[in-house]
C-alpha cells in the first residue's frame, strides 16, 4: 500500500471515529443532564443538526494538508547544507514531451516524460506543485516552469525523497491529464515508484494504457 493511500484510509477512519464518539457524546451529555426525557421532537433535530455540524468538522480536522512552504532563504539555506555534507543526489534529464495524470485527493502531481534516449521517467508528489502554475482569483501568479527540455533532480542521497528540481530549457506542456490512479491500478502493481525509468514500453504505449483506464 503506497504511503498516500495509507494516509487517506487512517484520514477517513479518523473521521468516522470523530464523528461516532461525537454523537456518542452527545447522546450522554442529553441523557446525563436531561434525565426526564426529551420529546422526540426535539431529541431529533438536535442530533441530526449535530451529526451534520461533527462531519463539517471532521471534515477540516481530517483533510489533506498541502505541501508545508517555507521561506526561499530558508529553503535555499537548507540546501546548501545538504550540498555540503554531500547528501544530495544530482540526476539530470534530456526530455522531449511529458502528459500528467491526474490526482485523486491531494497524493501530488505525477508526470510520465518521455526521454531523449526514448525511455520513460515517472515522477509523483507534492514537490512537483512548486513548479506548476499557481493561480489567485485574478491571475496566474506564477507560470509553470516543468516539466521542461532539460532539468536535474536533486534526491536525498539517504532518505531518497526529492530536494528540488533545476529546470532548464524549453517548458514542456503536458499533453494530455490522463485519468488518477484507482484501485485496479494499485491492485495490479501498475504505479510506478517516483523516479523510476521504464524500458519495456515506448511513452506511446503508457499513455495509450492510462487513456484506457477512463
Amino acid at each position: 500500500m503506497s504511503l498516500f493511500k495509507l494516509k487517506n484510509a487512517l484520514q477517513l477512519l479518523g473521521a468516522g471515529l470523530f464523528v461516532f464518539l461525537s454523537l456518542g457524546l452527545s447522546v450522554f451529555f442529553i441523557s446525563r443532564f436531561f434525565p426526564d426525557a426529551l420529546p422526540a421532537w426535539i431529541v431529533v433535530p438536535l442530533l441530526i443538526i449535530g451529526f451534520f455540524v461533527f462531519v463539517f468538522l471532521a471534515m477540516v480536522l481530517f483533510r489533506g494538508k498541502g505541501p508545508r512552504r517555507i521561506s526561499a532563504e530558508k529553503w535555499a539555506a537548507r540546501i546548501r547544507k545538504l550540498e555540503e555534507d554531500g547528501l544530495l543526489i544530482h540526476q539530470t534529464f534530456r526530455a522531449r514531451r511529458a502528459f500528467q495524470v491526474d490526482e485523486f485527493e491531494d497524493e501530488g502531481s505525477s508526470y510520465f516524460i518521455e526521454l531523449v534516449d526514448l525511455s520513460v521517467l515517472f515522477l509523483s508528489g507534492q514537490y512537483l506543485y512548486n513548479y506548476e502554475p499557481l493561480k489567485s482569483r485574478s491571475s496566474t501568479t506564477h507560470s509553470r516552469s516543468f516539466p521542461s527540455t532539460e532539468f536535474t533532480i536533486r534526491r536525498h542521497k539517504e532518505n531518497g525523497f526529492v530536494v528540488d528540481i533545476l529546470c532548464r530549457g524549453a517548458v514542456l506542456d503536458p499533453e494530455i491529464l490522463a485519468p488518477w490512479f484507482d484501485e485496479n491500478d494499485f491492485k495490479k502493481g501498475l504505479i510506478p515508484e517516483d523516479g523510476a525509468i521504464i524500458r519495456d514500453k515506448t511513452y506511446d504505449q503508457v499513455k495509450r494504457d492510462r487513456l484506457k483506464q477512463n
